[in-house]
Order: structure tokens, then C-alpha cells, then sequence
């Protein structure tokens, strides 16, 4: 005798596929979507997929760029300043000096002072022509008295040509110093320019690097939305 032992099923409490108190896609699925939990996850995933919840990298680096034409005008703007301050002092010297050298001339000339050794060099040529007057029996002539008075004109020309030329020396010193200082103001004049430029290239670039991502972020968001919504309305 056969024993035809089973084991018992086990037994289904839940909602019968296809029966009228619980479709696949039906109630079921509306007890999902107003589940607070998954509209609270469905919203931030459409926010970070949409842009909201994120950081913008372009921001930050718009941000960034925008400071560097500061930095730049705060290193160079000393030197340029004081280049055109020494651009003004040089086209008036250089005016006065091509419209009237004679007046600069007697300008300089006017401060002149007789040297210590030209004093010392009169004194000399006095004494040696007093002892040759002397030795020749012609000390207090007329003759001598010309001789002597030349020779102290003589003097007095070179001491008052050297100091002159000392003037004129210093004057040339500073017009070449203001001259350098011009030149350095140009050069930094025309390496912020070159730099500011460069800036303004680089956020060009950037802004239409930004243009074309946000442009292509709308697109595949637009497909990616179409085909999601797609996907839900064919599940009823």
C-alpha cells in the first residue's frame, strides 16, 4: 500500500494578479507615487538632473577670472602711473630745451658760483705774474696789468665752461632717468594690456564652452524627460 503524502501549499494572502482589488499597474502603482517618499526622491533626482540642487562649476570659475584683472592693475599700476608722470616731465623739458636752448643755458647759468679752485688758480696766476713783472722791471704796468687781467678772464671762462658742463651733465642724467622710468611705465603699460587680454580671451572661451554645455545639458535633458515620461505613460 502506496502512501501519497503532500505537502501542504502555503497560503496566499496577498492581492491576486489581474483581480479587481489589486492590478500590476494599477492601484498599486498610485499607492506608490502618492507614497511621500518617493515623490521626495523623484524631486531630487529631477532637481540634481536639472540643475538645481548642484554647484555650477562656470560660476566658480567666473568668479575666479574676475579677480585676476585686479591683481594684475594692482602689481602694474605703480609703474604705469609713474611712467606717465615721466612722459609729461620729458616732453616739457625736451620742448623747452628744442623751442629755446638759450634760455635753458642762461637758466643754468644764472646759478653759477665761482669754484674754490678757480679762487685758488687766480691767486696762483696773480703771484707768478707779479714775479715776472717784478723780474723784468714791468711789475705795475699797464702792460702787465692786461697780461694778468687775461689771464684771470681765462680763468673764469673755464671755471664758469666746467660748471656748465657739470649742469649740463646732471640734466642729461635726469632726463635719462626720467627716460627709464618712461620705458618701464610702457612696458608695464603694455603687459597688463597683453595680460588683460588674455583674461578677456579666456572668459570668451569660457562662455561659450559654458553656452555650448548648458546648451547640451538642455537637449539631453529634454530627451532624457521624453523618455522617461514615455516609460511611465506605458505602464498604464
Amino acid at each position: 500500500m502506496r502512501n501519497d503524502m503532500r505537502l501542504p501549499e502555503p497560503e496566499y494572502t496577498g492581492t491576486p494578479i489581474g483581480s479587481s482589488g489589486g492590478p500590476l499597474f494599477g492601484q498599486n502603482l498610485m499607492d506608490l507615487i502618492n507614497h511621500p517618499g518617493f515623490m521626495q526622491g523623484i524631486g531630487g533626482f529631477l532637481g540634481q538632473l536639472f540643475g538645481g540642487g548642484g554647484v555650477d562649476p562656470y560660476s566658480a570659475y567666473e568668479g575666479d577670472i574676475s579677480q585676476i584683472p585686479h591683481t594684475i592693475k594692482k602689481y602694474y599700476d605703480p609703474y604705469i602711473e609713474a611712467g606717465g608722470d615721466a612722459l609729461g616731465t620729458l616732453q616739457s623739458q625736451f620742448s623747452r630745451l628744442l623751442q629755446n636752448p638759450d634760455e635753458l643755458l642762461k637758466h643754468f647759468g644764472s646759478t653759477y658760483q665761482e669754484s674754490p679752485g678757480y679762487k685758488f688758480q687766480v691767486d696762483e696766476a696773480t703771484n707768478a705774474a707779479n714775479r715776472a713783472a717784478a723780474a723784468g722791471g714791468m711789475l705795475g704796468t699797464p702792460e702787465e696789468q692786461s697780461a694778468l687781467s687775461d689771464r684771470i678772464h681765462q680763468l673764469a671762462n673755464q671755471d664758469y665752461n666746467q660748471y656748465l658742463g657739470n649742469v649740463l651733465n646732471l640734466y642729461g642724467k635726469g632726463l635719462g632717468g626720467f627716460q627709464d622710468i618712461e620705458h618701464q611705465g610702457y612696458g608695464a603699460a603694455q603687459g597688463a594690456a597683453t595680460n588683460l587680454a588674455n583674461v578677456q580671451a579666456a572668459k570668451a572661451q569660457a562662455d561659450l564652452a559654458d553656452a555650448y554645455r548648458k546648451q547640451q545639458q538642455s537637449s539631453s535633458k529634454g530627451s532624457f524627460l521624453g523618455g522617461l515620461l514615455g516609460d511611465v505613460i506605458g505602464l498604464f
